[in-house]
């Protein structure tokens, strides 16, 4: 790790998070020890980068005129507001969870029928990244929806992705931080190296993948990688 940590909301370092994914990507995180990292505007929630406008507008009682010069300055916040939060669209992301138990619904929408849960620590996720070109601003995502007195829309969501409880990490580059966000290379995925061994505390393996296979797939983890993996402890009833 070297470039610098942002922590926008107050929350403990040592908190347990977890991510969700597809097992396909996770043996291609072993094996090539990197973390693949991905903009919002690669993401399924379309407010991630393109914010509703008729939740934006500015709350007034009813029949009161409003004189010009308020009007103005308020289209003119709106207007900066839905600017700000599209030109962040290529912003790179990556989402966790703060549940420390497993989630039916999470396994199902972010992991498919093969995946694994990857259990971490905010403190342990950002030490195992090689952080040379990238700064990282992470907190907790209100589920607030979106409207016009909100100062900071990167860290709020829809109230509909709330059983999410996400956790989530911004990277920003050097040409970003400084405003140049329109070179092509910073539109696309990357990959940062990462210690796998430090950034992974625990693996639990689907509910979805079959006994057997799983306690397999466990051994296989602790072997060649050095990991702590066990079996999810949802039980399914087989097909």
């Amino acid at each position: 790790m070297a470039g610098d940590v942002y922590l926008v909301s107050d929350f403990n370092p040592d908190m347990r998070i977890c991510q969700y994914m597809r097992l396909d990507y996770f043996l291609s995180l072993l094996a090539s020890k990197k973390y693949y990292v991905r903009t919002k505007f690669d993401f399924e929630d379309e407010r991630e980068y393109r914010l509703p406008l008729k939740q934006m507008l500015p709350i007034h009682l009813a029949l009161k005129e409003i004189d010009n010069e308020t009007s103005e300055r308020e289209n003119a916040r709106m207007t900066a507001k839905i600017k700000a939060h599209w030109e962040n669209r290529y912003i790179h992301t990556s989402c966790w969870s703060k549940q420390t138990h497993e989630n039916i619904l999470m396994w199902q929408a972010y992991a498919s029928k093969l995946g694994v849960c990857v259990c971490s620590t905010v403190r342990n996720f950002c030490t195992a990244l090689n952080l040379d070109s990238y700064d990282i601003f992470c907190g907790d995502i209100a589920y607030e929806g979106y409207n016009f007195y909100q100062d900071d829309t990167r860290f709020n969501k829809s109230k509909e992705f709330d059983g999410e409880q996400e956790f989530r990490f911004y990277f920003l580059s050097e040409k970003e931080e400084k405003g140049d966000r329109d070179c092509e290379e910073l539109r696309k995925p990357f990959e940062i190296p990462v210690n796998i061994t430090e950034m992974i505390d625990k693996v639990i393996i689907s509910p979805y993948i079959s006994g057997r296979a799983s306690v397999e797939l466990c051994n296989i983890l602790h072997e060649r990688y050095g990991l702590r993996a066990e079996p999810s402890k949802i039980q399914l009833k087989k097909q």
